[in-house]
C-alpha cells in the first residue's frame, strides 16, 4: 500500500481501546469485543476511524506478553477488517516490541504502535535510530515492507518498515 492509500485508510477519529478487566484482574475479552461491536454499530469504519489496542496510553504496562496478544487478537478479530487497527507494541525490550509486531502482522493489523525509551525526551534523529529503523530490526519484523509505524509520544512521526522516513 503507497503513502496516499494508507493515509487515507488510517485516518478520522483514533480511538484507543480501554482494556476491560474481572474483578479478579483477569482480562475481560468478551466485553472488549462487545465495545470493538458498539463502535461498529456506532457507525465507524475505514475512513472515519482506527482502533489503537494496548496503546501506550493504556494499561500495556501492566499486561503479559500473552495477555498483549489476546487483547490484539480480540480488537483485529472483531473488526474484521471495517475498521483499521494499529496494536500497541511498545515496550522496553526491543525483543519484545519484534515479538509483539510479528504477531500483529500475523493477524492482519494495520501498523504497530511503538515509542522511543521514555527515560530522557527524544529528537526525531533518536527515534529513527534509536527504535532500529536504521539496522532494519523492523523491516523484517513480518516480512510486509509497506507496513506503517505510528511513534507514540511527542515525535509526531511516522514511518514504514522499510525504515525510509515518510514525514
Amino acid at each position: 500500500m503507497n503513502r496516499v492509500s494508507y493515509r487515507e485508510k488510517i485516518c478520522g477519529n483514533f480511538i484507543a481501546l480501554p482494556t476491560p478487566f474481572h474483578s479478579d484482574f483477569s482480562l475481560n475479552l468478551p466485553m472488549l469485543r462487545r465495545l470493538v461491536r458498539r463502535l461498529l454499530d456506532a457507525g465507524y469504519r475505514t475512513g472515519n476511524g482506527v482502533l489503537l489496542a494496548g496503546g501506550a496510553g493504556g494499561e500495556f504496562a501492566s499486561l503479559r506478553t500473552e495477555e498483549r496478544k489476546q487483547v490484539a487478537e480480540a480488537v483485529v478479530s472483531e473488526a474484521a477488517g471495517r475498521i483499521p487497527v494499529i496494536v500497541g507494541a511498545q515496550d522496553t525490550s526491543t525483543m519484545r516490541v519484534l515479538e509483539i509486531a510479528r504477531f500483529a502482522e500475523s493477524l492482519g493489523a494495520d501498523g504497530i504502535q511503538v515509542g522511543p525509551p521514555y527515560y530522557e525526551p527524544a529528537t526525531p534523529d533518536d527515534v529513527f535510530t534509536g527504535c532500529g529503523f536504521h539496522t532494519g530490526h523492523f523491516s523484517g519484523a513480518g516480512g510486509d515492507q509497506n507496513r506503517r509505524i505510528a511513534l507514540a509520544g511527542r515525535t509526531g512521526s511516522v514511518f514504514p518498515s522499510n525504515g525510509c522516513r515518510t514525514s
